[in-house]
């Protein structure tokens, strides 16, 4: 019987290690969260050990897939699914009590199903990389049915539609401009990373680089009417711009150094600078304190972890006291923190090993499809594990993207999970295309080598028939 979990032994590695980071940090990390909630972190953890154990099965599921069909299947749908979902948002719709858009941080971004907090952002990034996989293989080889189905037999109305030019605005550039300017109103860093994702995503499909260049053109032109839209209004179109640009500016009421020398004397609890004396209770740096609290919080315990090979040791932190969602957007800092440059570098090596496998797997992947979704998704999670890194480094502006499969959030989670599943499932299958190579060789040795007798070739054929019964 095939092995279900023959996918690539090393992804299985890399998302049981993250898994196991996940729950040892969410447990030491939600003090504040808990008490704040009025439950405790033994509550919290084996919510989050359900969801491991969930994660689990979902990847034993996903890598038994037996036909790289299915996945396109599933990759059709990933615009149509991303699009209604978005709408939603926009429109702030409202089914029931138990199904309905909800505010996040001043920001429609969630949807809330019967107990379930959905972020929809952490669903669109991955689906609209496995829809981009599939329409990019089905535009090269020229096999959109419906478009040239209408085609061929509507040609008075529909027959534009069998034209490339047709094609790519209909399967290729109207979805991902409709995504992105969808995510416009509800986050604007997640519009330009989900842009961006989309964007080297065509790359590693082989869309023609003039194609790219066109589209990334038209979208600076758009983004540039919306920004002038914005400063004509005086912010009252597009008005999550203005968010963007607060995190951009680096205008304070006292000099940045000075600013940051009072707040790190808040939070450590002493004086740095004997010498100079800092009015802390003024208006000026209460509204600074409050904007900058948690990421000046973060890099103070990035900072004293750092200084420890080993880190303060688990469960010491005292940063998460302060910074309220440190299990979320600095976890890399919290880790930092209670586990040093060790927890770091295993962290780091845990990514940049998904990065460099995903490539190998690439490179043993027959088909564009395959190829495309597995390189886009280990993009998306290597790039969005740096950007949380960096983030958390103090380098770059804060856009509030978590650890992938390790920090707290259920539907990133989720997302990143089926991400890994898709990953296992393909890599499965360039698995078992090196195999078949093999078995070549082996049958060709077997009939040219008489005493290997009749049994050694029947059995290779067995096994050859096993494999295509798989593709």
């Amino acid at each position: 019987m095939h092995n279900i979990t023959t996918g690539d032994r090393m992804i299985w590695i890399i998302a049981v290690f993250l898994m196991m980071l996940s729950l040892v940090a969410i447990f030491s990390s939600t003090s504040t969260y808990a008490m704040s909630n009025h439950t405790s972190r033994t509550v919290i953890f084996t919510g989050q050990l359900i969801m491991v154990l969930g994660g689990v099965i979902i990847l034993v599921l996903m890598s038994a897939i037996p036909n790289i069909k299915y996945l396109r299947v599933l990759s059709q749908n990933g615009y149509w699914i991303s699009l209604v979902l978005l709408l939603m948002l926009v429109f702030k719709m409202r089914l029931n009590d138990n199904f309905r858009a909800i505010n996040n941080n001043e920001a429609v971004r969630a949807i809330y199903i019967y107990g379930f907090t959905l972020q929809v952002y952490e669903v669109v990034k991955v689906a609209m990389i496995m829809y981009l996989s599939w329409a990019i293989t089905a535009y090269e080889s020229n096999k959109l049915v419906l478009a040239n189905w209408l085609g061929t037999y509507y040609p008075k109305y529909f027959g534009w539609m069998k034209t490339p030019l047709a094609q790519r605005w209909i399967y290729i550039y109207i979805p991902i401009f409709s995504v992105v300017g969808l995510t416009f109103p509800g986050s604007t860093s997640s519009a330009l990373m989900v842009g961006g994702v989309m964007g080297v995503t065509l790359i590693i499909g082989g869309f023609k680089f003039k194609h790219i260049l066109g589209l990334g053109g038209m979208g600076l032109v758009l983004v540039s009417i919306l920004v002038i839209l914005h400063i004509v209004s005086n912010g009252v179109i597009v008005k999550r711009l203005q968010t963007g640009f607060n995190r951009l500016s680096i205008e304070l009421p006292y000099p940045s150094a000075e600013m940051r020398a009072m707040q790190r004397e808040k939070i450590e609890g002493k004086k740095l600078n004997p010498d100079k004396v800092y009015d802390m209770n003024s208006p000026e740096f209460e509204e600074y304190r409050n904007k900058t609290l948690q990421n000046n919080s973060a890099e103070v315990a990035f900072v004293q972890g750092g200084r420890r090979i080993l880190g303060k040791g688990p469960g010491k932190s005292t940063q998460k006291y302060i910074v309220p969602l440190i299990f979320e957007d600095y976890m890399f800092s919290f880790l930092m923190e209670e586990y040093g440059m060790i927890g770091a570098i295993v962290v780091l090596v845990l990514y940049m090993s998904l990065f460099a496998r995903g490539v190998i797997i690439v490179n043993n992947c027959s088909g564009r499809y395959a190829k495309t979704c597995v390189g886009g998704l280990v993009f998306l999670i290597s790039f969005q594990a740096m950007l949380h890194i960096l983030i958390n480094c103090n380098v770059g502006i804060l856009t509030g993207q978590t650890l992938p499969m390790i920090s707290h959030g259920k539907s990133s989670f989720l997302c990143f999970t089926i991400a890994f599943g898709v990953i296992l499932s393909i890599s499965k299958m360039a698995n078992d295309k090196i195999r078949k190579e093999g078995l070549k060789e082996q049958q060709m040795f077997a009939k040219d080598d008489v005493s290997s007798g009749v049994s050694a070739v029947e059995d290779i054929d067995a096994q050859f028939e096993e494999l295509d019964n798989l593709q």
